[in-house]
């Protein structure tokens, strides 16, 4: 028979029991608090490590341009005022003006329009670009349309020709009273060049002359 005495399990009373209920609902409690706590800093710190949203004015430092349209393009420009001089001599002047400013190696067409003059220039590589020459001397330029590998090189004028050119056109149109409106090179042989005159009604006359300045036909 054993003798040792055991020592009788303690007793948990009702309050005891409800003092280990609060203790552990204040340690869920406590946990669920620290969790809540280093979520928002880890947030935070997410939030601190992105990159800002650049700017559109530091955009457009960093790219040396912005995406909106050139407010100067000449495509966008209304041309006001009365009509240019149309004489031979202020349509070369403003041809030659044209090629200086685009460094271009010669000019296809010339047309008299409100304030001045609308040029056509050729390059080297068979590109294209319209310029307007204003009255006071001042250029808008188009963007340079870019020629395909396959086309052929546009028909350029001889400035020099102009009067010869302009003369001949007038003398077909058999002396009408008409002001000079435009002198094109073409390639559509066997015109070489079509020259269009403004009535005084405000009718269009155009004429086509050869190579050798014959007229080929006349469109009024």
């Amino acid at each position: 028979m054993n003798n040792e005495q055991q020592t009788p399990a303690p007793v948990q009373t009702r309050s005891s029991r409800k003092a280990y209920g609060i203790t552990a609902a204040a340690l869920v409690a406590l946990l669920a608090a620290a969790g809540t706590a280093y979520a928002a800093s880890s947030a935070n710190a997410d939030d601190s490590t992105q990159p800002a949203a650049a700017s559109p004015a530091a955009t457009q430092q960093a790219t040396g341009h912005d995406d909106d349209d050139n407010d100067n393009d000449h495509d966008d420009r209304k041309h006001t005022g009365t009509l240019a001089d149309a004489s031979i001599d202020a349509l070369r002047t403003a041809a030659q003006a044209a090629l200086t400013h685009a460094n271009a190696q010669s000019v296809s067409s010339i047309e008299v329009e409100r304030g001045g003059y609308e040029v056509e220039v050729l390059f080297a590589n068979h590109d294209e670009q319209e310029l307007f020459v204003a009255a006071d001397g001042s250029i808008k330029a188009s963007a340079v349309e870019k020629a395909d590998a396959d086309d052929d090189a546009e028909p350029a004028l001889d400035l020099s020709q102009l009067d010869a050119v302009a003369t001949a056109a007038q003398a077909a149109a058999q002396g009408k009273e008409l002001s000079l409106e435009s002198i094109s090179a073409s390639d559509d042989a066997p015109e070489a060049y079509e020259v269009e005159f403004r009535s005084g009604t405000g009718d269009d006359v155009e004429v086509n002359l050869d190579a050798a300045l014959k007229p080929v036909d006349i469109d009024d």
